[in-house]
């Protein structure tokens, strides 16, 4: 197989669930869209850990320095992973004070413009050795959040409660419907807010090549907790789905590899690591892990339970339930004892992997 440039972009805070291509019809996201209408769309991809850091210490190992440039506005959250390029360049993260009139105004369109023209060199670079791996880290939605007013309105009928935009991203824990509410409408309003400016670095990047083949992967590090489960912003290390369950998209040059979707559960290290090695993503067995809860996905079935409780594990069906609905933990103990068993010797389990793509 000849070896041609790889263009990855990780995009920090990206939901799954923020996109149409994973089922999000509240508003329009149509370079993301776009994106996914010519790429393998992976439908259960999961964050190992809520800290993005660990993915890139999973993942140094599978980069190598000859020819690799990173590209990143979050010095610290890339750092296990810097040594291994080449090169690096860092975007001073740009912080402005007030809520934006419009898209072009806002921090995330300045971010990505200055990652834009960082990337135009080594492209070139990459089309004359033929194989370069270009890697672009985005803080998103991690960052603050200064999209246009505007931006929510048709998100809000009358008899909803007031939004007011701020440049603080919301960090707290809340039983207010109102205040998830306000966290649902403005997170939206970022996403919007992002999304002209990945359509725009996709454009650059496809210009850039006129017409020579590249692969592109395109990916959420983790989600933005909204309030589901009583946390808004921030970190929640109980590992539930809103959190853990991250888009992945990967556009191949080969027309046959587009237009499709794999509906294996891994992990986004697993997943990413795979490609970059040029290898087809393993899938089955997934555990998660955090300092507060850990996780394991096996066929059908997801169990989380408390770090310091396993009596308290709630078991959920996937992928019927997108997201963590209907325990039925009381009704299938013996599921539930496999899978505690399986946490610590995922070996030993006989509980079946998902069986294929759809």
């Amino acid at each position: 197989m000849e070896a041609i440039p790889t263009i990855v972009i990780a995009i920090d805070g990206l939901r799954a669930s923020a996109l149409g291509a994973y089922g999000q019809t509240a508003y329009e996201t149509p370079a993301f869209d776009a994106l996914a209408a010519e790429a393998c769309t992976y439908e259960w991809v999961y964050a190992r850990t809520p800290d993005p850091a660990d993915f890139y210490a999973a993942l140094a190992r599978q980069v190598t320095a000859e020819g690799s440039v990173l590209v990143t506005n979050d010095a610290s959250t890339t750092a296990p992973i810097r040594q291994r390029f080449g090169k690096v360049v860092e975007i001073d993260p740009i912080n402005f004070a007030e809520v934006a009139a419009r898209i072009e105004d806002t921090q995330t369109a300045a971010s990505w413009a200055a990652s834009w023209a960082a990337m135009i060199e080594p492209i070139f670079d990459a089309k004359e050795a033929g194989a370069r791996l270009i890697w672009l880290h985005a803080r998103g939605l991690y960052g603050p959040w200064e999209a246009p007013a505007e931006l929510m309105a048709p998100l809000i009928d009358d008899d909803d409660p007031q939004v007011v935009p701020s440049v603080t991203p919301p960090d707290l824990h809340t039983d207010d419907d109102d205040e998830r509410f306000s966290a649902s409408c403005r997170y939206a309003a970022e996403v919007m807010t992002l999304d002209p400016s990945v359509g725009g670095c996709l454009e650059l990047i496809e210009g850039l090549f006129e017409g020579e083949d590249y692969r592109l992967i395109v990916f959420g590090l983790r989600g933005f907790p909204l309030g589901e489960h009583g946390r808004i912003g921030g970190v929640d290390t109980r590992l539930y789905s809103e959190q853990q369950h991250v888009p992945l998209l990967v556009r191949e040059p080969d027309l046959n590899s587009r237009f499709n979707r794999s509906a294996k559960a891994t992990t986004l290290d697993a997943a990413v690591g795979a490609l970059l090695a040029r290898a087809k993503p393993a899938s089955g067995v997934v555990i998660l892990d955090s300092p507060g809860s850990r996780a394991v996905l096996a066929g059908e079935w997801m169990l989380r339970a408390p770090a310091d409780n396993a009596e308290a594990a709630e078991l959920y069906v996937k992928p019927d339930d997108r997201w963590e609905q209907n325990d039925v933990a009381s009704l299938q103990e013996e599921v539930v004892a496999e899978l505690l068993a399986l946490q610590k010797n995922p070996d030993e389990s006989g509980v079946a992997p998902p069986d294929g793509d759809s």
